[in-house]
Parts: C-alpha cells; sequence; structure tokens
C-alpha cells in the first residue's frame, strides 16, 4: 500500500475547512504543517491568522499577518485595505470592520486603516471606538485636518461642547478662514449657553460667507434667547431673504413674535411654516395655541386635532389638546386626552400631575 504525502496545497484548504467548522486544533496542525513544507508562501500564515482571530488571540495574528504580507511583499496588506474601502462604500460594515483591522494587525499604526475604522465607529454608535481610533491618528499626525474634523463631529455629536470646541479652534488654527469651522464654535457656544462667545464667533462666520443662511438663522436663536428681539427678527428676515424654503426658520419668527405677544403676526409665520412643511406638529400646535389665544376656537379645535391626526402616537400633540379641551370646560375629553399621553409616554409627569388633579 502506497502512502501519498499531502501537498502545501492540500493541508491549507484542509485547514480552512476545519477553520470553518471551528475544529480550530486540526486546523492548526495543518497549517503549521503547511508553513514547514512551504515557509516562502505567504497563504498558511495568513489563515494562521485568521485562525488566532477566531481564537480572540490578536497578539499572534498580528504576527502571522505580519508574516503573511512580508512574503507577499506587501500585497496582502494592500488586498484587505482596498476590500475594507469597497466594503466601507457599499456600506457592508462588518465586512469592512474586519478587512481594516486585519490592515491594523499588519501595521498598527496605518493611518488609513485607523481613520476609516473611526469612521465605521462612529456610524455604528460606538463613540469610545472612534475616538480611541481618531486620537491614535493624531498622535503622529496632530494637525491632520481630516482627522481633527471627524473627531470634532463625535464630540458634536456627543454634545461634549468644550471638546468639541478645542477641535474646531485647532482647526480654526490651521485654516481661519474655512467659514465652518468658526461656525461650528459659535453653535457649540450656543448650545453651552454662553451666548456672546457664539454671537462672536457666528459673526465672523458671516463676515466669511455673508450668503449662508444658518449663520442668520442662529444669530436669531440666540438673540431671542437673550430677549433682544429686534435683533433676533432681523436675523431670522435675513435667513428668509436668502432661502426662503426653510420651515423652521418661518416657525421660529413666530416664536420670536409670539413671544412679544404680536400675536396676529406671529400667526402668519407660523401658517407659513406649515404651507412649507404641513406634517410639522410643532407648526400646527402653535397655530392651535395661536387661535385659542385670538379666541378663535374653532379654528384653534380644528389645529390641535389636525396635530393627533398627523401623528397620532405623540403624547405633545394629545397634551396640548387636553389643555385645550380644559379651557373649554370640556373635562371628559381632557381626561380621556390626557389618558392617551400616558398611554404613550408613562413618565410624563405633567400629564399624570394634571389627571391626577382631576380624577381627584
Amino acid at each position: 500500500m502506497i502512502l501519498f504525502s499531502k501537498t502545501y496545497e492540500d493541508l491549507v484548504v484542509e485547514a480552512v475547512g476545519y477553520i470553518q467548522l471551528h475544529e480550530y486544533p486540526k486546523a492548526r496542525t495543518l497549517l503549521s504543517r503547511a508553513m514547514k513544507k512551504k515557509s516562502n508562501v505567504s497563504d498558511a500564515y495568513e489563515y494562521m491568522g485568521i485562525l488566532c482571530l477566531k481564537e480572540s488571540k490578536e497578539d499572534d495574528a498580528s504576527k502571522y499577518f505580519q508574516k503573511a504580507d512580508e512574503i507577499a511583499g506587501g500585497m496582502l496588506k494592500n488586498m484587505y485595505f482596498n476590500s475594507g474601502v469597497i466594503f466601507y462604500k457599499r456600506n457592508m460594515i462588518s465586512e469592512a470592520l474586519e478587512a481594516f483591522s486585519k490592515v491594523r494587525l499588519i501595521e498598527k499604526n496605518n493611518k488609513f486603516a485607523l481613520y476609516y475604522l473611526g469612521q465605521i465607529f462612529s456610524k455604528s454608535g460606538n463613540y469610545k471606538g472612534a475616538i480611541d481610533e481618531f486620537q491614535e491618528i493624531l498622535k503622529k499626525y496632530p494637525d491632520d485636518k481630516k482627522t481633527l474634523e471627524s473627531l470634532g463631529y463625535v464630540y458634536f455629536d456627543l454634545k461634549m461642547a468644550d471638546k468639541g470646541i478645542d477641535v474646531f479652534l485647532k482647526l480654526h488654527e490651521l485654516d481661519d478662514q474655512n467659514e465652518t469651522y468658526i461656525f461650528n464654535i459659535g453653535y457649540l457656544h450656543k448650545f453651552k449657553g454662553d451666548y456672546d462667545k457664539a454671537i462672536t464667533y457666528f459673526e465672523k462666520a458671516q463676515e466669511i460667507n455673508s450668503e449662508n443662511y444658518l449663520i442668520y438663522v442662529n444669530l436669531g436663536e440666540v438673540y431671542r434667547f437673550k430677549k433682544m428681539y429686534d435683533k433676533a427678527e432681523e436675523m431670522f428676515n435675513n435667513a428668509i431673504e436668502r432661502f426662503p424654503m426653510d420651515f423652521m426658520t418661518f416657525y421660529d419668527m413666530g416664536l420670536v413674535l409670539l413671544e412679544q405677544k404680536k400675536y396676529e403676526k406671529g400667526l402668519e409665520y407660523f401658517l407659513k411654516a406649515y404651507e412649507l412643511n404641513s406634517e410639522d406638529i410643532y407648526s400646527i400646535n402653535k397655530i392651535a395655541q395661536v387661535y385659542t389665544i385670538l379666541g378663535d376656537i374653532e379654528n384653534a379645535q380644528e389645529y390641535y386635532e389636525m396635530a393627533i391626526v398627523k401623528n397620532s402616537d405623540d403624547p405633545y400633540s394629545h397634551f396640548k389638546f387636553a389643555e385645550f379641551l380644559l379651557k373649554q370646560n370640556q373635562k371628559e375629553r381632557a381626561i380621556v386626552a390626557l389618558n392617551k399621553v400616558l398611554e404613550l409616554e408613562p413618565n410624563y409627569i405633567i400629564a399624570k400631575l394634571k389627571l391626577n388633579e382631576l380624577e381627584g
């Protein structure tokens, strides 16, 4: 009987099969034999790296991937990276994550792999992972604008205003004519409630681009918060002049006028907001509120009911309708509306207190 020795290719193929079957010890034995047969071929080392990853042995995996890449003349790293980019562009996130992670195991501080990993973590909501990857890049490339921008927007999403401001200030130092960096600093100061600083940066952004309507919108909001209503109206009018299709600008102007008790004029802006976006329940509720103030009960009820029809799962709309019904002495209907609020949002404290008061 003649015994045939398995070829290198046979050993690798059989090992891959055992990896797929999760029979890792058998796969390891076969790959070790393959590496002894042909120590200058990369496949066995690569699959040994994959095997080590399956066993959560990252350090060992890194050594095998690095050896495979060395034998392949750097082609393995390039292959994984290019695959990662393709997967990322096709929104195949788990596949992209795996590919870029392998690049990092071959070259720990590969700037481009770290960047894509940061983007993947950010997209998937793993903000800590994203921050770690971006900060790793910045250790070696502290002035890398693309990475700084990405880190800044992660802080932006996390509402970590102070950290976000620091990053965008760094970017502003690198490019002091970039309107977006300046705008973002202003926006984060607005979020913090530091309105004077917000105004300073929004005005700096305005000097660079006086046609960006969002700068005027944010200035209008800040002036409204400061109760500087004339300035707020001026800014919102400037925003509307530059871009008259944003319903939120009309809504914000309506709030400014409502706070000044300019009800008829405010109603005009809320109606325009509704005209531009008939699905916005906040505009609809404000229209109903102003009609109530003006004593137009029929129209007020029509818009409160409209808000509920358009979004029956919104507890706020049901609560505003309950308040309206109470003012009209429709206690039973108000109780029904309040129960609906608590059905949708059991922790709606104001509704709970109001219902207890009515039923007590």
